[in-house]
């Protein structure tokens, strides 16, 4: 089927809400056939899960396409002829080999969501900044070390996954990502939080887990519309009284850390319905008296050693 001329192709294309798709995936393909590119009226085209290696670079060919499915393949690249698909708004890249992205990404200015995950990424190009629409990136499980300043340009992001690399610090401009809902930032090296999060201000799901954090800074009572703060398996001994104002926190996990009292303000959390504590040196007397001052709460209790 590699070899398929354009209009034995054309069989494959389908109508979904009246868009034509394509959908090529799972056909083992080692390589994009030649005649795709010519199928320039397809809007959506799916090369998932085949064994592709590489784009050819006609594939800026297809100018109509605002969505590409490219997950689970063997790509260690993309062309910079990507760049060329100027009305594309879903790239999905996820599960390749990829090392680095091309610097003609900046030209996607239609790009809503890019998923990168399970890649073997070890920087972002600066060039990401300029994806002025972006709502959703997910660049977990890959190898950064870092992020670009230029980040903060993406005044559009929603969505943002960097779970799963090897961060040691988030840069203070995070905090100029005010539509942020959700930050997840697990298993990665962190030491600590630039105070600069307090600016998070649309911030409903920080996911923090499995880093090295000692501390978390007071400025975290400031995400007033947070609903959900994982910090588990981290170093914490304490915690800051400043908890008291995430007015809207529905689940507090803490777990695995040095925990060996908790603040009296965890009362304050009226919204509060999952508060897990195990795996914390915690004395039982303490965790006897927060028990009987919060007993609506659907709490998880479990001493550690």
């Amino acid at each position: 089927m590699e070899h398929n001329s354009s209009s034995k192709l054309k069989a494959y294309i389908k109508y979904e809400y009246g868009f034509p798709f394509l959908d090529l995936s799972r056909k083992g393909f080692s390589r994009v056939p030649d005649a795709v590119t010519e199928l320039t009226e397809v809007e959506e085209l799916r090369l998932d899960n085949n064994n592709l290696t590489e784009l050819p670079t006609s594939i800026n060919k297809l100018k109509n396409l605002v969505r590409l499915h490219l997950y689970s393949n063997r790509l260690t690249e993309l062309p910079a002829e990507i760049g060329d698909l100027k009305k594309l708004n879903a790239l999905y890249v996820s599960s390749n080999q990829l090392v680095s992205l091309p610097t003609s990404v900046q030209t996607l200015n239609q790009l809503e969501v890019l998923e990168l995950d399970g890649n073997k990424l070890t920087e972002l190009p600066s060039q990401v900044g300029d994806l002025k629409k972006l709502k959703k990136m997910f660049v977990y499980s890959n190898q950064l070390v870092g992020l670009p300043t230029s980040i903060q340009k993406l005044n559009q992001l929603q969505n943002l996954n960097l779970s799963n690399n090897t961060l040691t610090e988030l840069p203070a401009v995070i905090g100029d990502l005010k539509q942020l809902k959700r930050l997840h930032v697990s298993n990665n090296q962190l030491v600590s939080l630039p105070t600069s999060i307090q600016k998070l201000n649309q911030l409903e799901d920080l996911q923090l887990s499995r880093n090295k954090l000692t501390e978390l800074p007071s400025e975290i009572g400031d995400l007033k519309e947070l609903r959900r703060l994982d910090v588990s398996f981290n170093q914490l001994v304490s915690l800051p009284t400043s908890i008291q104002k995430l007015n809207q926190l529905e689940g507090l996990h803490l777990s695995g850390n040095k925990l060996t009292k908790l603040p009296s303000e965890i009362c304050d959390l009226k919204q509060l319905r999952w508060l897990d504590v195990s795996g914390n040196p915690l004395p039982s007397d303490a965790i006897h008296v927060l028990d009987m001052k919060i007993k609506e709460m659907t709490i998880r209790f479990i001493k550690g050693g």
